[in-house]
């Protein structure tokens, strides 16, 4: 069993490291979002049984922000001038596409089209990018963003907030008195809501399982209530 994100499967395909899943149980497949079985279906065929989803949320450190309303990334903006020297308003890892991603669909705008061609272009991606750009310049985002330098800021202290995953909420310390909270809405895109990419994590099947039925069973018992 190959436990890993659904957007690696296309690459484990072409490599021929994963075999279809097969009929899922039904009891399990009723248990199921059929999006998230929707990010494991290549040419109709399953290859993969969903374990959780992750995506970004906003970190609020609450000892900073206080009682100030960030609603909207333009409340967050507006935390800059009041926060102590050498903080962000906003810890966020822009330079990311998979980040930034949730900043376009707020414009409508997107990285790729449904049909998987490029979608980087318009008037939506424009706004967005003008939006981001003002954010690194005024000092309300890092100049150079990364994943590391996002976790720091938060977990020391010197960030209002950050756009992150799950993945950081085991490095932050007990001393940082912080909230977790929808993406906010942009203002400038009509209070339209940041919507960031989803990631699911699935167990598949790999290729040429000297047992495939038994690695089956395993796959749909951790998928299932009594695995997780």
């Amino acid at each position: 069993v190959m436990i890993d994100a659904h957007d690696r499967l296309p690459s484990y395909l072409e490599a021929h490291l994963v075999e279809p899943f097969g009929d899922l149980d039904v009891e399990l497949a009723a248990e199921l979002a059929p999006e998230h079985v929707v990010a494991l279906t290549i040419d109709r065929a399953v290859y993969g049984v969903p374990l959780s989803v992750k995506s970004a949320a906003l970190y609020v450190n609450d000892d900073l922000v206080g009682d100030a309303p960030i609603a909207s990334l333009e409340d967050i903006e507006a935390l800059a001038p009041s926060l102590p020297e050498g903080s962000f308003a906003l810890a966020w890892d822009a330079d990311n596409a998979y980040d930034a991603a949730a900043l376009l669909h707020a414009y409508g705008a997107g990285l790729l089209d449904d049909e998987g061609r490029y979608a980087f272009e318009g008037e939506g991606a424009e706004r967005a990018m003008e939006q981001l750009l003002r954010l690194v310049e005024h000092g309300v985002v890092p100049e150079e963003g990364s994943y590391v330098l996002t976790r720091g800021l938060f977990t020391s202290g010197r960030a209002a907030t950050a756009i992150s995953g799950p993945w950081m909420a085991p490095d932050i310390p007990a001393s940082v008195h912080y909230s977790v909270r929808p993406l906010p809405v942009v203002r400038a895109a009509d209070d339209a809501p940041m919507v960031p990419f989803a990631t699911v994590e699935a167990a598949m099947i790999a290729a040429n399982a000297r047992e495939p039925e038994a690695a089956r069973r395993l796959a749909v018992f951790l998928a299932g209530p009594h695995g997780a």
